[in-house]
């Protein structure tokens, strides 16, 4: 999956799921030395994740209204010294 998001130029996956993981784990020797997709997206790779989104209701209003909407955001990197980790700012 890494490679993919990757290879077709993602910058941020966002799921409505708590975990953008397979579970259990990989913890075979094979997934070495990342095991979990978000150490590879994010530390690695600076594929920023979203997680827990309710996007039920906007599903709902694009099957209603018979079109796609677009949601941007960014997701700057903070200027903190050791420090992981920055909000995103949704706008409509």
């Amino acid at each position: 999956m890494a490679e993919y998001l990757w290879n077709s130029h993602a910058s941020a996956i966002v799921s409505d799921l708590p975990a953008t993981e397979t579970w259990p784990p990989d913890e075979s020797e094979a997934s070495e030395p990342f095991g979990f997709l978000h150490r590879l997206l994010l530390g690695q790779l600076g594929i920023f994740i979203g997680e827990l989104w309710h996007l039920q209701d906007l599903a709902d209003d694009c099957r209603n209204e018979r079109r796609v909407r677009k949601l941007s955001w960014s997701a700057l990197p903070l200027n903190v010294t050791n420090a992981v980790g920055s909000p995103a700012t949704p706008s409509p």
